[in-house]
């Protein structure tokens, strides 16, 4: 494919796509590879250093195997993230490229509600949405789309302002196209690439911010492991077992790095004036 081709072109881009694949295999075969079982409690076994006992990575609070757990809780921190984004994108492209290409009262509309969200922190409204449906896999990830949509719409309304007047779409409507039509065939292949960068942006962003929810204690309920409930359950004991934390923390920072990587990579291979400057 040309997008992997040039891919390969940007080594930083690559080497991040390269570890996303290595996280999410390894989320995906989590039941299969983990050498301990994430949940099994022995407290005989309490804050054993990395390489005690058959246990890689040593062990939590409760006697349970840390790497286990890092692997399984890579599928909550990851599905938390995706789900979530993947919900705000839908509905972020959705009111912005409609709002943008009516316009009228419905833009105004639209906007004034997506820039008074914008206003509002994150995690504010995060933590808003899981305090009213309380602690959930369900609750996190609609908390998510709800605080990441504003900047989908916002980002989508600016880039079909931009191209809504150009040329190709006039001769589209001067040719009879439906607005549909344009949309579809016109307009959505112009905007595609800015959001696959935008969604892998804010894929890094969703997984930070799982990971503050769980730090606070407001993500998933035990003894299911996320990322962000294990540095919750690491952080009273980070001086006498400070691996605990440090581990987990190490992996939220390779996977918002490598989508971060990702993500820089994919703005400059798919912007044609970019990607000019780079052959």
């Amino acid at each position: 494919m040309e997008l992997i081709r040039r891919l390969r072109t940007n080594t930083l881009a690559f080497v991040g796509a390269i570890a996303i694949v290595i996280i999410l295999l390894m989320a995906i075969l989590a039941p299969v590879i983990t050498p301990h079982d994430p949940n099994e409690v022995n407290t005989a076994d309490r804050f054993l250093p990395p390489g005690s006992e058959g246990y890689m990575l040593g062990t939590d609070l409760l006697g349970r195997d840390v790497l286990s757990r890092i692997i399984l809780g890579s599928r909550v921190s990851l599905l938390v993230a995706g789900v979530g984004v993947g919900m705000a994108m839908v509905i972020g492209v959705t009111f912005g490229v409609i709002a943008a290409f009516w316009a009228g009262w419905f833009e105004i509309i639209v906007m004034q509600i997506a820039d008074v969200l914008y206003a509002v922190p994150t995690l504010m409204i995060a933590l808003g949405v899981v305090g009213l449906f309380g602690r959930s896999v369900n609750a996190v990830m609609f908390a998510i789309g709800v605080a990441y949509s504003p900047l989908f719409a916002r980002v989508c309304h600016s880039a079909v302002v931009s191209i809504r007047e150009l040329g190709f779409v006039e001769a589209s409507r001067a040719m009879g196209a439906s607005h549909l039509r344009i949309l579809w065939k016109d307009v959505m292949p112009n905007i595609l690439p800015l959001i696959m960068v935008q969604v892998t942006v804010s894929l890094s962003w969703a997984i930070l911010q799982e990971a503050g929810l769980g730090f606070l204690g407001m993500s998933v309920a035990p003894p299911t492991p996320s990322w962000g409930t294990m540095l919750n359950e690491g952080r009273e004991y980070f001086y006498s077992a400070p691996t605990m934390p440090l581990f987990t923390g190490l992996m939220v920072l390779i996977a918002v790095f490598s989508f971060n990587l990702l993500g820089d990579g994919l703005r400059d291979i798919l912007d044609p004036r970019a990607w000019e400057r780079l052959r």
